[in-house]
């Protein structure tokens, strides 16, 4: 196996993490800032208040797009096993 070949399994491993991870981590971080200026601007600095909406915003979007979430595994183990005896040379 090349270093060519690495890079590009390495690469590949990362871009399906990201479709996986991006929109709850978007999601979290959308709620995560609009809630932080919520607390600014009316000087509640409750922690609970920071923490379980964003919990709630990611759990709901993992649910949401947990179809796409499989399909996307799927297509990216299924290109895995199809390419090892490609990778075995």
């Amino acid at each position: 196996m090349t270093s060519d070949t690495v890079l590009f399994l390495a690469r590949q491993a990362l871009e399906t993490i990201l479709w996986i991870c991006g929109p709850a981590l978007v999601a979290g971080l959308i709620v995560g800032v609009t809630i932080s200026i919520f607390q600014v601007a009316t000087s509640i600095q409750d922690p609970n208040l920071s923490t379980l909406p964003r919990i709630v915003v990611m759990t709901l979007v993992l649910f949401l797009t947990m179809p796409a979430i499989l399909n996307t595994m799927i297509r990216y183990t299924v290109a895995i096993f199809e390419s090892i005896p490609k990778f075995a040379r």
